[in-house]
């Protein structure tokens, strides 16, 4: 069962249905409201308030509980819901921007109805269905899609926003695969009454003013929010981070080594590459900051039977739709390694280019973009094939009928991409974050034994900090990513703090999918009896895989679209058939 709330409503009063209660983990108490939070690893989380005509759930936490409680005019040690319940009933659905921290927030009244939001850096998924006087919250679709009167049917436009290239994606905007079901946005909420239902985003937080001083003085500004943002996502006990020895990785393992105070706090999981392979991992370089640390290292090989093309049950979704990681039995792995230990947080250092990392060439999206298409061509003509070879649209090769009949909301978002993800402040500050809410709409429940995952680099304070500075800042002394080596200076060894850009994060990925290719074709056949070549086009997919099982075509270009077009089966495999794609069956 995933973290965050679950809630059904019937705003005509009548009895919540048993049945209805049931297929979501509710118990009903035959009244028109049945509500909880849940967080199995980090149970005080959850905060809850009723008073018979009124029910509120916040779970997740604030940044700064007393200075909020200070500005309301409240006891500070009033009840977390309670105070958000003030802050609701204060700042409406501007609550997310004045409201700060990481959290999802219910709210049930009497005579106004429902009203559903989320943090501007979410926690957990928030969904919601409507239909008539009912209404019903999760932080899972596959729950929510056990209510009849929701149901399992796929949503065509929803499915192709889930698969679509980031350019198209962004544009989808509450859409899941299930028409009835909407996911509220990052710093977003939904009032949900007699009159229907009105969706709002909270307004922006001003951006800071230009910053005017010294680059030093700036790190001194990043060391105190970074470790703060790193302390605050630390779980009670003990706690993982994913440790590459990257400057990313590091540097957040940096932070937890000091937070935790107690070594045998943190464990740091890492990848590395099965024995006698001779194949190059960052082993070394993750020991050299566990060893300067003096914390635990645990080296991670995946079962030599972990399929990448079929992904364990656990690993097909997340709380919103199918799951399009292309290394999720990597995840899978690191996480089961990390929880052995006992850990019930996880650290990962995604995000750090927005910020602390960030390389001065990414800056430039119009030759960044030149690079890439030159190169794209570059290898399809080594390759003998045309361009158009990866689909400009979608990660997954779909239908041939699909493409050529895209819904209009799919063809007008295509005909109107998205802008690069950076792009430059007219007054010389840092790159802005065009992207921001892909950053954002992240939860951060990981998919194993309810551990959380947490990611201190999209921290907003952070991002609100950084995009105040100018874009000087990004390289120093001839070096990019000038930030990161800064903060580790005097704190990790030099090898670390001015090592280039690492080698993949799955050193056996290649080898992996080109062994796994022969028995993925085998499951082709099993598609086409499911009838998944409504939604796949199964002949391109046997193609593809019997290119990359013989070691032909262009693996580096061809093989996230083959692999994640065959993931997409799998999980419309198990969905057709019935079972819960989520929980195996």
């Amino acid at each position: 069962m995933r973290s965050g709330i679950y809630a059904l409503v019937d705003l005509s009063d009548a009895p919540i249905a048993p049945e209805d209660a049931r297929a979501i983990g509710l118990t009903g108490d035959g009244g028109p409201v049945a509500a909880r939070g849940h967080d199995p690893a980090t149970p005080d989380a959850v905060s809850a308030a009723d008073d018979g005509e009124r029910r509120t759930i916040l779970v997740g936490w604030l940044d700064d509980a007393c200075a909020l409680a200070d500005r309301l005019g409240v006891a500070r040690d009033m009840p977390l819901a309670r105070l958000a319940r003030v802050a609701l009933d204060r700042f409406g659905a501007d609550t997310p921007r004045d409201m700060p921290g990481e959290w999802s927030l219910f709210d049930w009244h009497a005579s106004r109805g429902v009203t559903v939001m989320c943090a501007a850096g979410r926690r957990d998924m928030l969904l919601y269905a409507v239909d008539g006087p009912r209404v019903a919250v999760a932080p899972d679709i596959a729950a929510l899609a056990r209510i009849d009167w929701i149901g399992r049917t796929l949503d065509p436009v929803g499915m192709m926003f889930t698969y679509a290239r980031y350019a198209v994606r962004r544009h989808r905007g509450d859409r899941t695969i299930l028409a009835r079901v909407r996911a509220l946005p990052a710093g977003g909420s939904a009032v949900i009454d007699a009159s229907g239902t009105t969706v709002r985003s909270s307004a922006a937080r001003d951006p800071l003013p230009l910053w005017r001083g010294s680059f030093e003085d700036a790190m001194v500004a990043v060391d105190a929010v970074l470790g703060a943002a790193v302390e605050r996502r630390m779980g009670p006990g003990i706690t993982a981070s994913m440790l590459s020895g990257g400057l990313d990785s590091s540097l957040v393992t940096q932070y937890a080594a000091a937070a935790a105070g107690d070594p045998a706090r943190l464990v740091c999981v890492t990848s590395a590459a099965p024995p006698h392979s001779g194949l190059v991992d960052e082993l070394p370089f993750a020991r050299m900051v566990t060893d300067h640390l003096g914390v635990r290292l645990i080296p991670v090989v995946p079962g030599a039977d972990d399929n990448p093309f079929r992904p364990l049950p656990h690993m097909r979704m997340d709380g919103v739709g199918p799951l399009t990681a292309i290394r999720h039995y990597l995840d899978s792995a690191l996480t089961g390694q990390a929880i052995a230990a006992g850990a019930t947080t996880i650290l990962e250092g995604q995000f750090g280019e927005f910020t602390v990392s960030a390389m001065e060439q990414l800056w430039h999206p119009r030759r960044r973009s030149i690079r890439a298409t030159l190169g794209r061509l570059g290898r399809s003509l080594l390759a003998g094939r045309a361009s158009a070879d990866v689909d400009p649209l979608f990660h997954v090769r779909f239908a041939t009928h699909r493409r050529n009949a895209l819904p209009d909301v799919i063809a007008d978002a295509a005909a109107h991409p998205a802008p690069a993800i950076l792009e430059e402040q007219p007054d010389g500050r840092w790159p802005a974050i065009v992207g921001r809410e892909k950053v954002a709409a992240i939860g951060t429940e990981a998919l194993v034994g309810g551990v959380r995952q947490e990611l201190p680099f999209r921290d907003v304070e952070l991002l609100r900090l950084f995009a105040s500075f100018p874009a000087s800042f990004i390289a120093r002394e001839g070096m990019d990513r000038a930030p990161a080596r800064h903060l580790m200076r005097g704190r990790l060894p030099d090898s670390i703090r001015l090592r280039p850009k690492g080698p993949a994060i799955s050193p056996d990925y290649a080898l992996r999918l080109r062994r796994a290719a022969p028995a993925a074709r085998g499951r082709i056949a099993h598609f086409r009896r499911l009838g998944i070549d409504d939604w796949i086009d199964l002949d391109w997919l046997d193609a593809a895989l019997a290119d990359l099982a013989a070691g032909t075509g262009d693996a580096a270009r061809d093989s996230h679209e083959t692999q994640t077009t065959a993931v997409a089966a799998e999980f419309l495999a198990a969905w057709r058939d019935g079972s819960d794609p989520a929980s195996g069956g």
